[in-house]
C-alpha cells in the first residue's frame, strides 16, 4: 500500500498530509512506549532533541541497530550495544555512494543501479558489491535480517522511474549539502508540524569510553565525508552507563570546585563551566614559529593543551603530578582517541628524555 501510494501520490499536497498524518500517529505511539519504558525503569537523562555539532572526521565504527533512535532517544542504556568493531563506511551502501559523488560516476553505471535495476526486473536481489572481501556489509531482503539499517528498502523499487526518481532524488540531496551544508531539520522544515519529520537529523550514540558511533542517516552522514566538512549537526540518541558515570564524576567535580579550570572538548561535555576559554590555546598557537614537533606541557591539568596541539599537528606530552587531575586526563585522552605521552608525578624527577621543541 506504501509503494502504491507513494508511486501515485508523491510530490502531491495529498501525499504531504498522508505523511504528516501517519508521523503525527507514529509520535503518539512513541510518546505512549516511551511513557512505558519510562514506568519499567529505563532511565531517560538526556534531551532527546538537543542538537550537538561534531567534526564527522571523529566518527569510525556504527552502533548495532537504528531501530531505537525514536524510542531510546535520550536514554542511558548498559550492555555491548557500543561493542561491534564494525567501521561507519563497511557498507556496500556508503560504497555506491563514493561511486558516484566521490567518482563521479552516473548512476547507470553503479553498481547500486545495476542490482536495483535487476531486482526489479526479476525480484531477485544480488546486493552491489557482493562479490568484495574483507568486511563489507550488504543490503539485504527484509525477510532475511533482523537489522532495519542493512535492509534494502523496497518502496523505491517499484518500477524504473521511482529508481529514477531516487536517484535524481540523491543527486539533489548531494548538491544541496554541498551548496548550504548539512542544514537541521527544524531549519529545512520551518512550518512544517510533522514531529517526526522535524527531528530527523543524522543520529550517533556514545560508547562507554566517550567514542562517537555512527547509528543513522547514511547519505547525509556519507556526503559529508564526500565533501570534507568538518561541522555537522547530530542528535544523541543513546549513551552507555559507563560513559554516563565519567560525566557524573565530573559534575561532582564542579559541584565541588565550582567550575572546570580548562575547557573540555569532547561534545558531549562542553556544557561543564570552566574558568578559562580557548584563547590562550589561540594565543600561543598564533605565536609559535613551529606548526608541528615535539611539545611539553608542565602542569597539564586534565590535558586540554595537549589535545588541542595533538589535534593541529603536534607530539604533545603531559607533565602532571596530581593523581586526580591524571585520571581524567586519562579519561579524556582516551574519549577522542588521542595519543599523547603523560608523564605522571614531578617533572624534575622525570629520568626520561626531555628534548622537545616546544
Amino acid at each position: 500500500m506504501k509503494s502504491f501510494l507513494r508511486k501515485h501520490l508523491k510530490g502531491t499536497p495529498a501525499w504531504t498530509v498522508l505523511q504528516a498524518a501517519n508521523n503525527v500517529r507514529k509520535h503518539q505511539q512513541l510518546k505512549r512506549k516511551r511513557a512505558k519504558l519510562a514506568a519499567g525503569g529505563q532511565i531517560f537523562s538526556f534531551d532527546p532533541d538537543r542538537i550537538y555539532r561534531i567534526d564527522p572526521t571523529q566518527i569510525r565504527f556504527r552502533t548495532r541497530d537504528a531501530r531505537n533512535k525514536y524510542d531510546y532517544a535520550g536514554a542511558v542504556m548498559d550492555g555491548d550495544w557500543d561493542i561491534w568493531n564494525v567501521c561507519w563506511d563497511d557498507h556496500d551502501q556508503v560504497r555506491w555512494l563514493k561511486e558516484r559523488f566521490e567518482q563521479n560516476i552516473p548512476w547507470a553505471e553503479t553498481a547500486y543501479y545495476r542490482a536495483c535495476r535487476h531486482y526489479i526486473e526479476t525480484g531477485e536481489w544480488i546486493p552491489p558489491h557482493s562479490t568484495s572481501g574483507g568486511n563489507l556489509r550488504h543490503l539485504v531482503l527484509p525477510e532475511k535480517t533482523d537489522r532495519d539499517d542493512d535492509m534494502l528498502d523496497t518502496t523505491y523499487l517499484v518500477d524504473q522511474a521511482s529508481l529514477d526518481a531516487r536517484c535524481r532524488e540523491l543527486d539533489v540531496l548531494y548538491q544541496s549539502i554541498k551548496e548550504r551544508g548539512i542544514v537541521e531539520q527544524a531549519d529545512l522544515l520551518k512550518g512544517n508540524p510533522d514531529p517526526m519529520k522535524r527531528r530527523d537529523n543524522i543520529v550517533i550514540g556514545i560508547g562507554r569510553d566517550g567514542d562517537l558511533l555512527f547509528t543513522d542517516g547514511k547519505h547525509r552522514f556519507t556526503i559529508a565525508h564526500i565533501l570534507g566538512l568538518k561541522d555537522i549537526p547530530v542528535r544523541i540518541f543513546q549513551r552507555h552507563k559507563q560513559w554516563v558515570d565519567f560525566r557524573n564524576e565530573i559534575d561532582l567535580y564542579v559541584t565541588s570546585h565550582g567550575s572546570l579550570y580548562q575547557p573540555m572538548t569532547h561534545p558531549d561535555l562542553m556544557d561543564f563551566r570552566n574558568s578559562h576559554t580557548e584563547i590562550r590555546f589561540d594565543m600561543i598557537s598564533r605565536e609559535l614559529p613551529l606548526k608541528s614537533g615535539r611539545l611539553l606541557d608542565i602542569g597539564a591539568n586534565w590535558g586540554f593543551f595537549c589535545r588541542q596541539f595533538e589535534k593541529a599537528g603536534f607530539t604533545p606530552t603531559a607533565a602532571e603530578h596530581d593523581p586526580e587531575a591524571v585520571h581524567f586526563m586519562k579519561k579524556l585522552k582516551r574519549a577522542e582517541n588521542l595519543k599523547f605521552d603523560i608523564i605522571e608525578g614531578d617533572i624534575l624527577s622525570y629520568e626520561g628524555s626531555l628534548e622537545f621543541d616546544v
